[in-house]
């Protein structure tokens, strides 16, 4: 994830800022409730970084302590079921990068077969699709990263061709071959997939013909409209992270000054929501964001707080930091990703804890003043209680699961 080269605000500056704006002069407006949705404490060791639904459904790779019983792709249920997508007791030898789950709860991911080849998959408990293989489908290589619609279940996934080693974005929902959204002949070199919506609309990142990355969408008639290009504005890099059913995709620019903004872009004309320009942030990591509006992302201060900040693009706040107590357990690693959030502000992210276990959490927010929402500009008035360090309590639920043979 593309980092900022912001020089970092003086350590008299963030207590200026924190006296400025102290807690008795802002009212926290979001409590966060963290709930385990599974953890390393019982047979899994290692997971992905998750995926959510609105309905709830969270997907996840998990590999189980005992090496031999292999990895599962799993989606935990409403009702803390694990349903088991696939595993590696049959076809499949492992799994790799992050799964992506829909509105009815199909999941797709990418996988290594026991034969040598790599296939995207998707499934929903029982026999599993194939979306891509590269042995099938001509391809030397194929991306950790597919996503899927919440229409029709059509998944995208960035690729490479074998017979002119063109780098593609396909598109397929098992029925047939996949067909070519994009490939580097054209207009656009793919560089990164960020997402599909319920619309067909592919949010990604792309070399243009002279050189220049930029951040698109194309929608699923193919027209392709650029978002934020590095030839423009003076920005030396850009990043594509994920895109909502609304057409909004929540992107990430730096300058040559350092000057490094998580924004969102849904009519064309982007709205930054945070900054490192007059604010504690010196970096940014993997941000998502809702139909509603609700963000979630990883953000860095100066004074080294570290942690997923979340709420409205209007008004967000910290959510949870490294050094938080996390089930009795101060938290030592934080990840999250695209759909991390649900409607109309959930998010779920992967945390590492000082005891040595590691775990997939949902965070439910509770607004004092109505909750998130809406899109605007960072509120200084909410760093406040970014700086603040908080008590938090969680609720464990253990879980244990049940199959995936695929065809196309």
């Amino acid at each position: 994830m593309a980092i900022s080269r912001n020089r970092l605000l003086p350590a008299a500056l963030l207590l200026t800022m924190a006296a400025l704006l102290s807690p008795q002069a802002y009212a926290q407006t979001t409590t966060w409730e963290f709930t385990t949705m599974a953890d390393s404490s019982a047979e899994l060791a290692f997971f992905s970084i998750p995926a959510v639904n609105d309905a709830g459904q969270i997907a996840f790779v998990a590999t189980f302590d005992d090496g031999a019983s292999g990895q599962a792709v799993y989606r935990r249920e409403s009702n803390g079921i694990l349903t088991v997508i696939a595993d590696t007791s049959g076809p499949i030898a492992s799994f790799s990068g992050d799964p992506s789950i829909n509105a009815s709860g199909l999941v797709t991911f990418a996988a290594t077969l026991d034969s040598g080849s790599r296939s995207v998959l998707c499934g929903n408990g029982g026999a599993l699709l194939t979306i891509a293989n590269t042995v099938a489908d001509g391809l030397t290589s194929i991306d950790s990263k597919p996503f899927i619609s919440d229409t029709g279940g059509v998944v995208v996934v960035r690729a490479v061709r074998s017979a002119d080693g063109a780098r593609v974005i396909l598109q397929g929902a098992g029925a047939g071959a996949p067909t070519t959204l994009l490939d580097s002949t054209g207009l656009y070199d793919p560089q990164d997939v960020a997402g599909i919506n319920g619309s067909g609309v592919v949010a990604f990142e792309a070399l243009d013909g002279t050189g220049a990355t930029g951040v698109y969408r194309r929608t699923e008639a193919g027209v392709v409209t650029p978002i934020a290009v590095t030839s423009a504005l003076g920005f030396t890099s850009v990043e594509a992270l994920d895109i909502n059913n609304n057409g909004t995709v929540v992107f990430f620019t730096d300058t040559a000054a350092g000057v490094a903004d998580l924004s969102v872009d849904t009519t064309g004309t982007p709205v930054s929501f945070a900054s490192t320009q007059g604010t504690p942030f010196v970096s940014f990591g993997p941000a998502a964001v809702a139909e509603s509006g609700a963000v979630a992302f990883r953000g860095t201060f100066a004074g080294g707080l570290d942690g997923i900040f979340a709420g409205g693009t209007g008004l967000y706040e910290k959510a949870i930091a490294l050094g938080d107590t996390l089930d009795g357990s101060p938290v030592t690693a934080l990840d999250t990703g695209p759909q991390a959030n649900a409607n109309p502000g959930p998010f779920v992210f992967r945390a590492g804890r000082v005891n040595g276990t590691t775990g997939i959490y949902l965070a439910i927010p509770n607004f004092s003043d109505g909750g998130g929402g809406g899109g605007g500009a960072f509120d200084p008035a909410s760093i406040a209680l970014l700086l603040l360090a908080s008590g938090l309590s969680l609720r464990t639920r253990r879980v244990r699961v049940a199959g995936g043979r695929f065809g196309r």
